[in-house]
């Protein structure tokens, strides 16, 4: 197996893919997976749920958030200096 990266925005996902395999790329992240992209804690991304500043999608049993509700948080609540 060959390993791909693909960019979404300023957020790298990496894929395991076979030859002539096409992988989408990754349009939400877990609860751990968005601590891991932001720098936080998971204790941390659940306020952020909690208080509605992160958007997470309620589909299934397992929270999810979307690449683009992540990427929206940081670019809304980062000061250019």
């Amino acid at each position: 197996m060959k390993e791909k990266e693909t960019t979404i925005s300023h957020v790298l996902v990496s894929e395991q893919c076979s030859e002539g395999q096409i992988k989408l790329p990754k349009l939400s992240a877990t609860l751990r997976e968005t601590a891991a992209i932001t720098g936080l804690s998971e204790r941390t991304i659940r306020r952020l749920v909690a208080r509605g500043l992160l958007k997470p999608s309620r589909a299934t049993r397992k929270l999810i958030i979307p690449i683009v509700q992540i990427e929206q948080f940081l670019s809304e609540t980062t000061h250019q200096l």
